[in-house]
């Protein structure tokens, strides 16, 4: 039966005992007691109406409580899943591109990169930013304000190049694209707003183009053999960034 139903027999069974009740009372009192006889009998069907319908009522709110409780429980048990398993992708997309970072190390490091440089781990924000592997010995201190990062040794904190958006690289060399138009001191410099630069992993030293197409030629002239498509830092280090909160 409806909720309602029962609800409405609430109402109807109270209104009866009461006037079972009262009726009842009135009878004994002038001395009708076949009548009250009668009113008595309609007390306890009135009575037995009302307590099955309370019952009823409070069964029903019971269950509903109880769903909601295993509702909420189920939600809390499915998000934890949805972590575990964003957990698990960001780990995975982290152990792709490291073992990438591993293939370019130049093999004049084997033996000397230290077990911690290539670990696969998330990483932590520090005033704002996040460290990330590149290839050994140079890291990437990237920026989630403005989408773009820097190429530094993080032993001696020096910084080689900044302002990268894009960039795609082999064991030798990287190609980048910077942008530098909300950077006033490279602008004052005289520095172009958006520059195309190689740069070579080994020595530190770069050369800028005018475009794109100047620089993946240059770069195929002179040994560059990686991608001639630039990836955006944020894709390359998606499976560290994801894990932190950044307001994006």
């Amino acid at each position: 039966m409806n909720t309602t139903l029962f609800i409405i027999g609430i109402v109807l069974g109270g209104i009866l005992t009461l006037l079972t009740v009262i009726f009842t009372i009135i009878s004994l009192a002038t001395g009708k007691n076949k009548n009250a006889a009668i009113w008595g009998a309609g007390f306890l069907i009135s009575i037995t109406i009302l307590i099955v319908c309370v019952f009823q009522v409070v069964r029903r709110i019971s269950e509903r409580v109880k769903t909601g409780v295993e509702w909420l429980s189920d939600q809390d048990n499915q998000g934890l899943m949805h972590d575990a398993d964003t957990d698990a992708y960001n780990e995975q997309e982290r152990g792709y591109f490291l073992d990438t970072l591993k293939k370019y190390t130049n093999p004049s490091f084997e033996g000397k990169v230290p077990a911690d440089f290539y670990e696969n781990k998330p990483a932590e924000k520090v005033d704002g930013k996040i460290i990330v592997p590149f290839v050994y010995p140079l890291s990437i201190r990237y920026s989630p304000n403005d989408f773009s990062g820097e190429i530094l040794n993080e032993v001696s904190d020096s910084v080689y190049l900044k302002n990268i958006s894009q960039m795609a690289f082999d064991e030798n060399f990287a190609i980048v694209k910077c942008d530098n138009s909300l950077d006033k001191e490279l602008l004052k410099e005289g520095r172009a707003a958006i520059e195309y630069i190689l740069f070579d992993l080994r020595t530190r030293e770069y050369l800028p183009f005018e475009s794109e197409q100047q620089l993946v030629e240059k770069a195929g002239k002179i040994g560059y053999t990686g991608p001639s498509q630039m990836t955006y830092l944020t894709d390359f280090y998606r499976g560290w960034i994801d894990t932190l909160n950044f307001d994006f």
